[in-house]
């Protein structure tokens, strides 16, 4: 029996459609399923000369593990700090523990993904890098809130945000979930990928409360 041990190499993309589906199904399911097959024509060296055997057939369905979307274990929210915020938007660093159970590495490079409370978007949290390598990961992201207006037309994303807010600034974790969009990624292979991406995740509140109580003092009646 001889052992034939084939060297990496980059592999050429016959149909982008699939491949964006692989993709897909990797980031946001237990299990994708890929099927190799290649045709390989091998040197082999031995005392008596080289020998070249061609036509070698190969072919595998394999089972790989994916993200499932980070549910199990989910995202771990290690912290959300706002660090700036100007006269329309509250800013926060954040850092996610993203654990991924694959053998593929997710070098997805920067995505943006919503932060959705109470179905309404509350935030927009940046990934610079989102890249994860098996097993633990700790990504790093800028997360903008935007409040939105108070009127009649935007009601219920103002109470979203008002409660958002006062549950982080009095200490509370909220639970929200983290949703991706077409323009969450510049790579059009990951477009359907993170167009689908949901994601449930605990913020926790702040671990210093910054508003223990309050008094409304009415000045004038």
């Amino acid at each position: 029996m001889i052992d034939i041990f084939l060297t990496p190499a980059y592999l050429e993309v016959l149909d982008a459609e699939l491949l964006s589906q692989f993709i897909a199904d990797i980031l946001l399911t237990p299990t994708a399923t890929m099927r190799i097959r290649s045709n390989v024509s091998q040197l082999i060296r031995v005392p008596v000369g080289d020998l070249i055997i061609s036509g070698i057939q190969l072919e595998q369905v394999v089972d790989v593990p994916g993200l499932d979307a980070f549910r199990n274990p989910p995202i771990d929210v290690i912290r959300q700090d706002i660090v700036g915020s100007t006269e329309t938007t509250i800013i926060a660093a954040a850092e996610f523990n993203i654990s991924n159970p694959s053998i593929v590495d997710g070098l997805f490079t920067r995505a943006v993904v919503d932060m959705v409370y109470m179905g309404e978007v509350v935030a927009t949290s940046v990934l610079p890098a989102f890249d994860l390598k098996k097993g633990g990961n700790i990504v790093s992201s800028e997360t903008v809130l935007l409040p939105p207006p108070d009127d009649k037309a935007h009601e219920a994303q103002h109470k979203a945000f008002r409660s958002f807010v006062s549950n982080y600034l009095v200490g509370n974790s909220t639970p929200v979930t983290l949703t991706g969009h077409a323009d969450s990624t510049p790579v059009p292979l990951l477009k359907k990928a993170f167009s689908n991406f949901r994601s449930n995740v605990v913020v926790p509140g702040t671990t210093s409360p910054l508003v223990i109580n309050a008094t409304l003092d009415i000045l004038k009646w």
